[in-house]
């Protein structure tokens, strides 16, 4: 018997923010970089007119479909969602950040309540998750049983990032692999490499990844570097920087693996038909986090569309 997970942003919802405070913590994130001292008037300019542009949408993503329905560069917006949601799953000292020039007592409640979610780095869910259902294949390593697959509208890390905790190596890149997860916009070379064939994918994401490539290179180099260890996935002076770089600095050197699957080009398309393919096997599925909003009516019909009547 197949079972399929659907998975919405309340699955995540522990460790990352829902619309009604993701703005706020935006904001901490925009602040975090100025404590390191990387934004000039100019960049500093740029984000928060980036910010102000998100906050009169309901939400990043509307905001993303009004420039890709009026065919404006959302590539800024991209970046920046990558760089915030890495922000936010990375380790974080938030004392020294924010705390060095405040007294504890001095903080606004609503404040340090904001800054303790934002330290949540994973949402404890997905370690529980993956310890049910991941098996040991005959050269050692943990899969998902054939039999389950997961289809998630989240471009959030957070399948990598537990799964780093049943695994000797400590690369995310590793995780991605182990897992068969499908993104948008490497899955073209992905196939070409080797990395997966067309029906062996056992997490799809639907909306990409919030990560990084280089242009013009096979490697997926995450967030930060091709060499990124998980111990090392924390946010500092140089990390700051690095998202800093591939958001404005040196931004037309990088790409993200964000990719909303409503544009319905060629990578998003065979993203949708690796849900299709999945939904059509499947016999029991289950909704975690999800509200089939109308915002992704089209979507849903479609990757749905060849399923049994019977799920």
């Amino acid at each position: 018997m197949n079972l399929t997970y659907l998975l919405g942003a309340g699955a995540s919802a522990n460790a990352l923010p829902l619309i009604m405070n993701m703005n706020e913590r935006m904001q901490k994130f925009v602040d975090h970089l100025d404590k390191f001292n990387l934004l000039d008037e100019n960049k500093l300019q740029q984000l928060s007119q980036l910010l102000d542009k998100i906050k009169g949408h309901y939400t990043s993503d509307t905001y993303a479909k009004k420039l890709h329905l009026m065919k404006e560069d959302d590539s800024l917006l991209n970046a920046f969602m990558a760089a915030y949601f890495s922000y936010e799953q990375m380790q974080k000292d938030l004392k020294s950040a924010f705390y060095s020039n405040n007294h504890l007592s001095q903080l606004r409640t609503e404040d340090v309540a904001i800054y303790e979610k934002i330290g949540k780095q994973i949402d404890y869910r997905y370690d529980a998750f993956l310890a049910t259902l991941l098996i040991r294949e005959t050269d050692g390593s943990l899969v998902l049983p054939a039999n389950i697959n997961i289809i998630s509208w989240n471009y959030d890390l957070q399948f990598e990032l537990a799964y780093l905790n049943f695994m000797k190596s400590r690369s995310l890149t590793d995780a991605q692999r182990k897992l068969k997860i499908s993104l948008s916009v490497k899955t073209q070379k992905e196939k070409a490499n080797g990395w997966r064939n067309l029906h062996s994918n056992k997490i799809v994401k639907l909306n990409g990844s919030a990560s990084f490539f280089k242009k013009g290179n096979e490697v997926d180099v995450l967030n930060l570097d091709t060499s990124l260890e998980y111990e090392n996935f924390q946010f500092n002076q140089m990390t700051a920087q690095k998202l800093l770089d591939m958001m404005i600095c040196k931004k037309d050197e990088y790409d993200t693996n964000i990719k909303f699957s409503w544009k319905n080009d060629i990578d998003t398309r065979t993203v949708r038909n690796d849900a299709k393919q999945i939904l059509s096997k499947t016999d029991i599925l289950v909704v975690i986090g999800y509200s089939f909003p109308y915002f992704n009516r089209e979507v849903d019909r479609d990757i749905f569309s060849n399923a049994d009547d019977k799920i």
